[in-house]
């Protein structure tokens, strides 16, 4: 069984690769770029690695859940997959084909801030990735064909990862809750009912007011002559015209001074599950180095705090892990566990509390701090080694920060967290005041709830 909590991101076996090596890195070498910027606002970075003949781009779209309507939510996340139908010179499906003849690698994310489309395939078709990027930018066709064909798929998406999963409908749950009134209260999935009502002339709107270039950020990365591909950039984005000024919503995460709690229950989960989820709004960036920090000593590997202490020592979970989740406008730290059947979720609580005070009250010790160093190592390794990772990493840095560069900075600022800073960081963040606690009880056949 998966745990239905945990999210994946770099490759296990490029973590593991890079595991074996982690030891060994004092600091990873410092990312080679060059930035630049069109007339027409597009935001440009290139890297060279010529360790292999492979080529990364990444396209990042800076609109994302927290630009939609509360009554169109979906919008970013159908266009994800709206990109892939055609452009005005690449016929229906073809895109796909394309990709795959050059033995190609690539796909799409949508989160609450941004849409990222990435393809990797041999540095020799390039220009290949670049033409379909800017055909997606320029030319995508938005039709009756395609929204139609994507509502359908969207929706079954939606089936798959939401509604006919256990534990599927947590998430929403408690963003609605913590993140009430503000865009941030709902998944970058939406809702599907408001897909349908939909016309294709809000689709066509959504299209030109996001997809533009002065609303993206192009990441190259890998085996690449930067002047060369420097022209080619400006060959094929040069021409496309800027979007009008783009006005986005201005709010925060609303204080919440007092606990709540809620229970959802689903005959798809067969055993209980607590989830404790905070808001958080950051006004020092080095809480946030702190919380990733706590992240990865609760919940990363079988020797973390919250698998050691409920799974191992106390037996009364089947699983547990935590997450630090970020947006541009604050995040959620989380802590879930599902239980192992017949064990009380009072029993898991009291645990919860009992980790979280010792993490308040106690230091981390030499080991974990060591431990955690080690991970972050490895993860800026992959900039090094991976070059869709880079691209990516590159992309994301330029669209949040306007500065790339600033990837190069990251271990460092990892690296000088203390075990004081994780401390301050759990005290002034993990409190039971604006906590939302979230129970998940499964149904028996006989439809009673399974406490």
């Amino acid at each position: 069984m998966i745990n239905p909590f945990r999210r994946i991101g770099i490759p296990i076996v490029l973590c593991l690769m890079l595991a074996a090596v982690c030891g060994r890195l004092f600091a990873a070498p410092a990312i080679q770029m060059e930035r630049f910027q069109l007339p027409n606002g597009l935001r440009v970075v290139l890297s060279a690695n010529r360790n292999a003949p492979v080529v990364s781009t990444a396209v990042e779209y800076h609109v994302g859940s927290a630009d939609e309507r509360n009554d169109r939510t979906g919008f970013a996340h159908f266009f994800e997959h709206l990109m892939f139908e055609g452009t005005g010179n690449i016929p229906r499906k073809n895109i796909e084909q394309l990709l795959q003849s050059v033995g190609a690698r690539h796909n799409a994310t949508t989160s609450c801030d941004a849409t990222t489309y990435w393809i990797t395939l041999p540095s020799n078709q390039l220009k290949l990735a670049l033409w379909i990027e800017s055909e997606r930018m320029l030319h995508a066709k938005i039709d009756s064909i395609g929204v139609e064909t994507q509502r359908n798929v969207v929706k079954e998406e939606r089936k798959q990862r939401y509604d006919n999963v256990a534990y599927g409908a947590a998430w929403e749950c408690i963003v609605a809750h913590l993140a009430a009134g503000t865009p941030y209260a709902w998944p970058p999935i939406g809702s599907e009912q408001y897909i349908d009502r939909a016309s294709i002339d809000e689709f066509r709107d959504f299209y030109a007011k996001y997809y533009v270039p002065d609303n993206a950020v192009l990441a190259i990365a890998g085996d690449i002559d930067i002047e060369r591909t420097r022209e080619w950039v400006i060959e094929y984005f040069s021409d496309i015209p800027r979007g009008k000024e783009i006005i986005r919503p201005d709010f925060t995460l609303p204080e919440i001074p007092d606990q709540h709690e809620a229970t959802i229950s689903d005959s798809r989960e067969s055993l209980p599950a607590i989830i404790y989820t905070y808001g958080i709004n950051i006004n020092d960036p080095s809480e946030y180095y702190a919380l990733k920090f706590l992240e990865n000593i609760l919940s990363n590997g079988r020797g973390s705090r919250l698998h050691t202490y409920l799974v191992d020592n106390l037996s009364i979970a089947y699983s547990a892990d935590a997450e630090f989740r970020t947006h541009e406008k604050g995040g959620f730290f989380r802590i879930a566990a599902v239980g192992n059947r017949d064990v009380p979720l009072s029993k898991l609580q009291l645990a919860f509390d009992s980790l979280i005070e010792r993490i308040q009250y106690h230091e981390v010790s030499a080991a974990e701090i060591m431990k955690a160093r080690n991970y972050f190592k490895t993860l800026m390794a992959a900039y090094s080694m991976d070059t869709k990772t880079l691209a990516l990493g590159l992309a994301s840095m330029e669209t949040k920060y306007h500065d790339a560069g600033l990837l190069n900075s990251e271990l460092d600022r990892l690296l000088a967290v203390t075990p004081t800073d994780i401390q301050m960081a759990a005290l002034k963040y993990l409190t039971p005041g604006g906590r939302f606690i979230l129970t998940c009880l499964p149904v028996s056949k006989g439809g009673d709830n399974e406490k």
